[in-house]
């Protein structure tokens, strides 16, 4: 993708999320706003039913006050009669005071008269109050005072002729007008909590409510799920029916804080809409205004940044392709562009300064690095790796391979510094290696205090044994001579072997030319069951010295993995071999 594209694929997505996440930011924000004030409103008008509830036990409480204290009530209390029945307890009494029921009892909680009417489709009719009676029975410390300032107030709810009434309800003592702590009896006044009660006060509040009696909600109704939500902890509780309704809900209780009613209160979720048409509204101006600042700021970019920019990698095209650093690209202005197109051919001449004299460098670590190369493998080995050959593995016919170790080597490392016991071990090998390079043997690798060579790999050599075999008697005699000046006690042992091989290169990070084959395993073999300071080889190898070197049997021997052998320390050479030496025809320098 060119980089216009991806400018404004960038500067629209990131306008996009960032619009989506201020969108979301704030209408969440409206929105938990909008929610808090409409339940506000709804709770208010819970609220507002409820409180009414609360001022009608009031009224009904201080309406009691005047029939408790009268001196007329605390008479009859006493002393029953006719008289003050017909007077005040008539029916139009209670319609105007709207009260639909009086009882007066005794101190004893006997009934001595009760009047009683409710209204049937705007009608007065009797009203029975054998529920309320029976409901006194059950509560009898509703109408028991334990002093003349007790009062009882609330709501109760009732079996009424087989089925449930509810009522404002006020219980007091009856006592003399003057002061005196003396009563004759409890009177009680009842207001129905009935449809037509609910009605006039819903239309006087102008609220859309219901009372749902709970003795009509069985166990599977689902306003019990609201039921059990609401607690004297959370006593009013609003819930979205949907977007256009939110309903509100609060339990009236009775005087034992028993719930009665389930009140609902349902209104249209004005405020609610509002909002959210108002953060649509707001939405359409906000992608408006993202449109125009786009096209505002791609043309901006494209003017002053994309265009000098394009220009620019036009240049840098050139040079690239061309793959001439010498070329330059052309200066810009003085802004930023302009300081890095200025900045490229600092860089380009910096570059090209550098590519020669890293040419240069790379010659001197080219050279270097076969050095090395030459140092690790044999120079024919090193020479076919660096044309390219990976895998080298070579058959040999013939060749004498020759393992030495220090005897006597573990026991001076006990008692000697690292340093000066490493210093020693050098001075052993670098000897082994210029008399291996004396003879153009190859030296295959150390192990600890083993040496290991071989004669004939990788450049095939007729005279591999003898070379070999001098190599051996100038170790054995040249370890004698560093033991006289170091002061050592230390010997040789080693063991000669000829045979075929199979040579190769192993490893991938680490290269190392190494031999495998039973050659290689009975040279190792002879040296390790072979005796200090001597020099053990096989039976194959005397057959081809035997005419020019000194040999001395030792007889047969059991070798691990071979059975028994016969073998001989080589001793020295004789006439015929010093006519030879030094294979002035063949022996140079390694390499």
């Amino acid at each position: 993708m060119n980089l216009l594209p991806k400018t404004i694929a960038i500067i629209t997505v990131t306008l996009f999320f960032t619009s989506i996440a201020t969108y979301s930011l704030i209408s969440r924000a409206l929105f938990e706003n909008y929610e808090i004030l409409e339940q506000r409103d709804v709770k208010r008008d819970l609220q507002t039913i409820l409180n009414n509830l609360e001022r009608e036990v009031q009224i009904v409480q201080e309406k009691l006050v005047d029939w408790s204290q009268w001196d007329d009530s605390y008479q009859f209390a006493l002393k029953p009669n006719k008289t003050f029945i017909d007077t005040n307890l008539t029916l139009d009494a209670l319609i105007s005071i709207k009260i639909n029921a009086i009882l007066i009892f005794n101190k004893a909680r006997k009934l001595l008269v009760a009047r009683s009417y409710r209204m049937v489709n705007n009608q007065v009719v009797a009203w029975k109050i054998d529920g309320i009676l029976k409901y006194f029975a059950q509560h009898p410390e509703l109408i028991s005072h334990a002093s003349n300032q007790n009062k009882i107030n609330g709501i109760i709810n009732f079996d009424d002729n087989n089925k449930q009434s509810i009522a404002f309800f006020s219980s007091e003592p009856i006592r003399p007008t003057n002061p005196s702590p003396n009563t004759s009896g409890t009177i009680v006044f009842f207001r129905l909590f009935d449809q037509d009660y609910i009605e006039q006060l819903l239309k006087r509040q102008q609220i859309e409510a219901a009372f749902h009696p709970i003795y009509t909600l069985n166990l599977f109704h689902p306003l019990q799920q609201i039921i059990a939500e609401l607690r004297p902890s959370n006593p009013i509780l609003v819930k979205p029916q949907n977007e256009e309704q939110v309903f509100g809900f609060g339990l009236i209780r009775n005087i034992y804080q028993q719930p009665v009613f389930l009140l609902e209160v349902h209104k249209q979720r004005d405020i609610y809409l509002q909002g959210k048409q108002l953060i649509n509204n707001s939405l359409y101006i906000l992608l408006i205004f993202i449109t125009m600042f786009l096209l505002v700021t791609l043309l901006s970019l494209s003017h002053w940044v994309l265009s000098p920019l394009f220009s620019l990698l036009y240049d840098v095209q050139k040079i690239t392709r061309s793959g001439d650093i010498k070329n330059r690209v052309n200066e810009r202005g003085n802004d930023e562009l302009g300081t890095l197109s200025r900045e490229i051919n600092v860089m380009l001449n910096s570059l090209d300064h550098a590519l020669e004299k890293e040419r240069q460098n790379l010659m001197e670590e080219k050279e270097r690095s076969d050095e090395l190369l030459n140092n690790i493998l044999p120079s024919v080995i090193a020479r076919r790796m660096r044309m390219g050959e990976l895998m080298i593995a070579e058959y040999f016919q013939e060749v004498t391979v020759l393992f030495g170790d220090i005897v006597g080597f573990t026991k001076l490392a006990t008692h000697t510094e690292p340093q000066e016991l490493v210093k020693v071990l050098n001075i052993i090998f670098s000897e082994y290696d210029s008399i291996a390079d004396k003879y153009q043997l190859e030296k295959i690798k150390t192990i600890g205090d083993a040496y290991m060579v071989v004669s004939g790999v990788p450049s095939r050599q007729t005279e591999h044994a003898q070379r070999v075999a001098w190599m051996a008697l100038e170790m054995r005699d040249k370890l004698l001579e560093i033991n006289e000046n170091l002061k050592l006690d230390i010997a040789v042992r080693i063991g000669i072997a000829s045979g075929e091989v199979i040579a190769g290169i192993i490893g991938k990070r680490k290269f190392s030319y190494d031999l495998w084959g039973d050659t290689v395993n009975t040279a190792s073999r002879m040296e390790s069951h072979g005796v200090e300071g001597k020099i053990q080889c096989t039976e194959h190898f005397y057959q081809k010295l035997c005419q020019e070197f000194v040999f001395e049997p030792r007889g047969f021997i059991e070798v691990k993995n071979k059975g028994k052998m016969l073998t001989y320390f080589l001793i020295r050479a004789n006439s015929a071999a010093e006519s030879k030496k030094p294979f002035s025809q063949y022996v140079s320098k390694k390499g």
